[in-house]
């Protein structure tokens, strides 16, 4: 038996999967409590004052700890 997917619902059903997909593969934000930083601007590469890092992208985490 063959099962029929109307076009616009398979279209939904692509995209939420890919969705789900990309948010999966995609960098995670993990909490960091042992790790203490500050937000650096980028142009000037100097901290901005106040800016606490609360939340660190892994890839800072796996820098910080080489």
């Amino acid at each position: 038996m063959l099962l029929f997917i109307p076009p616009k619902q398979l279209t939904i059903t692509l995209l939420a999967l890919l969705t789900l997909l990309v948010s999966i593969c995609s960098s995670k934000l993990i909490s960091a409590p042992g790790i203490k930083g500050r937000f650096i601007e980028e142009s000037t590469g100097k901290p901005i004052a106040g800016a606490k890092v609360r939340y660190t992208h892994i890839a800072h985490i796996q820098h910080l700890m080489m």
